[in-house]
């Protein structure tokens, strides 16, 4: 028994037990980025890249132009436990950041966000471009030349870590980590991805089957490396990019 006034063993003293973090069911990301959007405005519109890091193939940049109450109209709210977070049903369950999203269910919240945006727009930008006009001033140029393309009157155009010029010369709001705080650039975060990827995957691995693309889809992986080095450089190969895949080979043509 411990004394009076002393402090008692630890052992003594009863262990909270840990309560465990509950994980987010599917839908209540999703949800969680509709919300944020809502507290932005009626109209929102986000921007975002896909292939800023490749090695070969397209800069893609994608914008989505969202009514966040209207998505808001969708959200489902469990009834019987009112702590538990509201879910977005649907394809749009999935709706995140696109590097979060497994690549087999991209194409699925790809078609739901074309179903419930208001406006969608692609801008693509061939390797050869990149390597004239530079990955970043390229990168930048398109995230505005996509907001352009769906913005309206009183929308609020995101992009994701950069602001990009407009055509009316304002600059658009940069959200750091937007693809993961905004509905709007998480919707076009997937867009790009899915367009760049079905690129790939399609045109062209079927142009350079030995080169792999359809697994790599263009990134600097030891698969993409050791293809460079077995069946040299391809038109759709970014030459600006200082790589160690491109050291030991002499025919850039």
């Amino acid at each position: 028994m411990a004394a009076a006034g002393s402090t008692p063993r630890a052992s003594a003293v009863p262990k909270r037990k840990k309560k465990a973090a509950r994980r987010a069911k599917p839908g209540e990301r999703a949800a969680a980025l509709v919300l944020a959007d809502a507290e932005r405005g009626d109209l929102i519109a986000g921007a975002d890249e896909a292939g800023r890091g490749c090695l070969a193939g397209p800069l893609v940049a994608a914008a989505v132009l969202i009514e966040p109450v209207r998505l808001m109209e969708l959200l489902e709210f469990d009834e019987s436990k009112k702590k538990l977070p509201p879910r977005m049903p649907g394809g749009l369950e999935r709706l995140d950041d696109s590097k979060r999203v497994p690549k087999e269910l991209r194409p699925t919240v790809a078609a739901a966000v074309l179903e419930q945006a208001v406006h969608v727009a692609v801008v693509v930008r061939s390797a050869a471009t990149v390597d004239r006009e530079g990955l970043h001033r390229s990168n930048v140029a398109m995230l505005g030349e996509a907001l352009d393309r769906v913005l309206v009157p009183g929308a609020i155009g995101l992009t994701d870590g950069f602001a990009a010029p407009l055509a009316d010369g304002a600059l658009s709001e940069r959200v750091i980590g937007g693809d993961r705080s905004s509905a709007a650039i998480a919707a076009a975060s997937i867009i790009a991805k899915t367009v760049r990827d079905q690129l790939m995957r399609g045109a062209a691995h079927q142009r350079w089957p030995e080169h792999g693309f359809d697994e790599h889809v263009g990134y600097a992986t030891p698969t993409h490396h050791n293809a460079i080095r077995s069946a040299g450089i391809t038109s759709i190969h970014r030459r600006s990019f200082a790589s160690v895949a491109y050291q030991d080979v002499l025919d850039f043509g």
